[in-house]
């Protein structure tokens, strides 16, 4: 209930919730519902501790404090950062890292610091943070000429629909060397139809950007 007052009494209740383990998760939820104005500053450690606590078993928590980081670090340059990338590279649970690769796609003010993690994270063994990865790569332009080798490499990726999602950020990155690639997949029976189809958009998309291209 605390969570839907909507004044800065119920905020700063939420905020010392995080550091109980019981009450951490549904806090954090909370608190991303919320909203955190007026109190973003003073979430930061909080919810970055809440984040990388290695002894907490609650992946739910850690995520819903993820998810509430990132919306902090969208408003305040650098904050949070450092938990978000350990918390992609190193947090067991899938729905932790996708939730960190999500909020890091919205950090675009330091995008060295995020871009090793989260080329890194393109080879997750878990699709689901794979496919959020390459949704946050495509917010990202400055990363987008080290994400491209990274998208192509990701068109042989065994699930379809990671690859579909690659053939997308590609047509939207329109980098011809990804042309020849995508020109294969596209006549790839292997693949399924709307995997093929998807190459097909983005190969013409190139072809049209780039008529020269080869």
């Amino acid at each position: 209930c605390l969570g839907r007052l909507g004044d800065d009494a119920a905020t700063a209740h939420l905020l010392e919730h995080l550091d109980d383990p019981d009450l951490r998760g549904p806090a954090a939820q909370a608190l991303g519902e919320l909203g955190l104005a007026g109190h973003a500053e003073a979430a930061i450690e909080p919810l970055s501790r809440a984040v990388e606590d290695a002894s907490s078993s609650d992946a739910f928590a850690r995520a819903e404090a993820t998810k509430a980081l990132g919306s902090v670090a969208r408003g305040h340059p650098g904050a949070g950062v450092d938990a978000l990338c350990k918390a992609l590279r190193l947090d067991p649970s899938s729905t932790v890292r996708a939730a960190a690769a999500r909020a890091l796609g919205t950090v675009s003010a330091d995008p060295e610091r995020i871009r090793p993690p989260l080329l890194a994270a393109l080879d997750d063994a878990e699709a689901v943070v794979r496919l959020d990865v390459i949704e946050s790569l495509r917010g990202l332009p400055a990363l987008h000429a080290a994400a491209t080798p990274r998208l192509i490499a990701l068109l042989d990726d065994p699930q379809d629909a990671v690859v579909e999602a690659a053939a997308e950020a590609l047509e939207e990155l329109a980098p011809p060397s990804a042309l020849a690639p995508l020109r294969a997949l596209s006549e790839d029976s292997a693949r399924s139809q709307q995997v093929r189809q998807a190459a097909r958009r983005a190969a013409l998309r190139l072809e049209r950007s780039a008529p020269n291209a080869r």
